[in-house]
């Protein structure tokens, strides 16, 4: 709703002369809420937000406290977090600051808010800075400032324009990069002392160990902050520090894991190499107080404002790295250490572009798992019945972290907990979990992407202290593209056949494709992963489509059509080239005739010089004259025309919107 300055500046003069009326005795009965009713929420009327609308103002209650505060949108993105108190609460006290920073700085957002009408503090959340500093008497006077928070002062981003000029709006470092800059660390002095303490360890189980010590204690501090437990490992790291350090805070934490192994009974907590190792007592304690507290003291993290999709983008970095050992630091450690003191790093974590290049590590923009879904699982939900939506199968082939499979299985919850007229959080167990095991499956090569997608799912699904499954028969390891009889199999790849982890598809999903495969293929395959003179052999014989370009994105597209239910769909982000490249042509007819939705994604990934586009395909499609062409700019369609099919077959090529 668009406000002219004058007519916001009237009515804040109401409001001022409102206040200023009260007595003291009748500030002191104003609740918060009352404060938000009567005076915040008007203010922000008066600059021009629809306050009524949850598009523009959503409310967000805290787990655990009740307690309501609000986030101001625009077009769906988050512009600013508002906390609210009471009159004349004490604004500057560092409980109140810290409450507001955390909140916007976990959930990306750049501005905080702190009011309770009297005062109004401005913080920037990624430093935790204070910005704009006003009174209620001043409000008139320095109006200028107060205008920076409203709607039309926003979306032309005047108040970032101002925060740059005045050097208040730096480079941002993230939550997601600050959460990964730490366990980068703490992986690095982990690996030097399993290294050096448990030297039988080969660096792969080294890995296994740290990466299941972080899936835990990610675990558990969700738990904590969702109020579901305690706030265990802190009492645990602070009962240690003031006991003069006395035992190992590693048998602490032991107990502590087999508390949630009896509670939750997954496979996260069961017993693991993890459970039989040394690790340093004031290592332990750097890595629980520091996912408690973020580094400078600006905030802490709030694990329960995190997004699953910043921990996966955390973890693909995590995975696009590897430990490599610095040679100059291995002898002055171990003389360290050899002397009882704390050990330093002898390992580096460095970002390998053949990692990357191995396995198409590529994490996928929110917009882009977004949009797929919706096309995909939010079709299926709009025009199959409730028996076909209760029995429904979705695939990510190449399933990562599980960014795809965590967005589906967000859609089939909001499906069910509409038909039950409830909100999702309180969906219960009966009905939460049996929609993650029947209906959301992943493959991965890579065995750590595995246990990350499985927590994440887990993350998703809890709600409170409950047995949880484990996944194990959802999300699996292998190698999507091969499989076959041993004998098969040692025909391409002799005595190490094993090692290419061959996914036999009718054994592991057997019911699956014996009813004729998925309903659903969602994902990002990987990009130009390495194929080498044997892996080629394998394609050329059972990838036809494939034989002339064996980009691995193509491979996956054959095999993730092959696995597709008939009248079910399938959907990737694939590079732009298959609309149009000669290379592509094969690949092109396998669903050119298909194809319901071409959407030019342009450069979805931040790493990636060539441009992507997402293919949303179905048998079905096949009988409509038209596909839609569709130009995705981030999270928002610009365009969108109807193509007669008969084009594209004359041509041989997928046209899309001009960009």
């Amino acid at each position: 709703m668009a406000v002219s300055k004058e007519e916001a500046r009237h009515e804040l003069a109401k409001l001022v002369d409102k206040y200023q009326s009260l007595t003291p005795s009748a500030i002191k009965k104003y609740t918060e809420a009352d404060t938000r009713r009567i005076f915040v929420m008007p203010l922000f009327h008066a600059l021009g937000w629809d306050v009524y609308s949850r598009d523009e103002v959503a409310e967000e209650v805290k787990a655990g406290t009740g307690r309501v505060d609000y986030v101001f949108k625009l077009q769906g993105v988050s512009q600013f977090y508002l906390e609210a108190k009471a009159l004349r609460a004490d604004l500057t006290k560092p409980e109140y600051v810290k409450q507001a920073i955390t909140y916007a700085y976990n959930r990306g957002i750049i501005w905080a808010v702190l009011t309770d009408f009297a005062g109004l503090l401005v913080y920037n959340a990624q430093t935790g800075r204070l910005f704009i500093n006003l009174s209620w008497d001043n409000y008139l006077k320095d109006f200028d400032d107060l205008w920076l928070l409203s709607r039309e002062s926003l979306g032309s981003n005047a108040l970032n324009e101002r925060a740059e000029r005045y050097g208040a709006l730096p480079p941002r470092l993230g939550v997601e990069q600050r959460l990964f800059n730490q366990l980068r660390h703490w992986r690095e002095e982990l690996f030097t002392q399993l290294y050096h303490y448990n030297q039988n360890l080969t660096f792969s189980q080294i890995d296994e160990v740290i990466q299941r010590l972080f899936n835990r204690l990610i675990f558990i501090r969700t738990c904590e902050d969702r109020r579901i437990e305690e706030r265990v490992l802190l009492s645990a790291a602070r009962e240690w520090h003031s006991s003069g350090h006395r035992g190992e805070l590693i048998e602490a934490l032991r107990r502590i894991f087999r508390d949630f192994d009896g509670y939750y009974d997954s496979d996260l907590f069961a017993l693991h190499l993890i459970d039989q190792i040394f690790i340093e007592s004031m290592t332990i304690e750097n890595i629980i107080n520091g996912l408690y507290e973020i580094p400078g003291g600006i905030a802490g993290y709030d694990f329960s404002l995190i997004d699953v999709d910043v921990l996966g983008a955390v973890y693909e970095q995590y995975l696009g790295h590897v430990a490599t050992v610095v040679k100059q630091r291995v002898k002055e450690s171990q003389i360290r250490m050899d002397l009882g003191l704390p050990s330093e790093p002898t390992f580096e974590l460095t970002a390998k572009k053949e990692r990357r290049k191995e396995h198409g590590i590529y994490y996928t923009p929110r917009f882009v798992t977004d949009y797929i879904v919706k096309e995909t699982v939010g079709r299926f939900l709009k025009e199959r019945s409730h028996n076909e939506i209760l029995n429904v199968k979705i695939l990510d082939p190449a399933c990562g972290s599980g960014s795809f499979l965590i967005r589906a299985y967000d859609e089939l919850l909001n499906y069910h907990a509409y038909r039950s007229g409830k909100p999702v959080t309180e969906l219960d167990q009966w009905e939460r979990l049996p929609i993650l095991i029947k209906s959301v499956f992943g493959v991965d090569l890579d065995m750590q992407a595995v246990e990350i997608a499985r927590l994440n799912l887990l993350l998703r699904s809890l709600a409170k202290r409950e047995t949880l499954p484990t996944l194990a028969d959802n999300i699996r390891q292998g190698n999507s593209l091969i499989s076959g009889t041993e004998e098969e199999l040692r025909n391409y790849f002799g005595d190490k056949w094993q090692g290419k982890k061959p996914f036999n598809w009718e054994q592991e999903f057997t019911d699956i494709m014996a009813n004729g495969g998925f309903d659903i293929v969602i994902g990002n395959p990987p990009y130009g992963a390495e194929f080498n003179e044997e892996d080629r052999a394998y394609i050329e014989d059972h990838y036809p489509y494939s034989r002339a370009n064996k980009n691995s994105a193509g491979v996956f597209i054959e095999k993730g059509l092959s696995l597709t239910k008939e009248g079910g769909f399938f959907s990737f982000i694939i590079p732009k080239s298959l609309a149009f490249s000669e290379k592509w042509a094969n690949i092109r007819q396998l669903v050119l005739d298909k194809v319901g939705i071409a959407c030019d994604a342009s450069k979805a990934f931040k790493e990636v010089l060539l441009e992507q586009m997402i293919i949303v395909v179905s048998q079905k499609f096949s009988r409509q004259p038209y596909y839609e062409a569709i130009f995705l700019d981030k999270d928002r369609e610009r365009e969108r025309v109807s193509v007669p099919r008969k084009i594209s077959t004359t041509t041989g090529s997928i046209l899309m919107g001009v960009t």
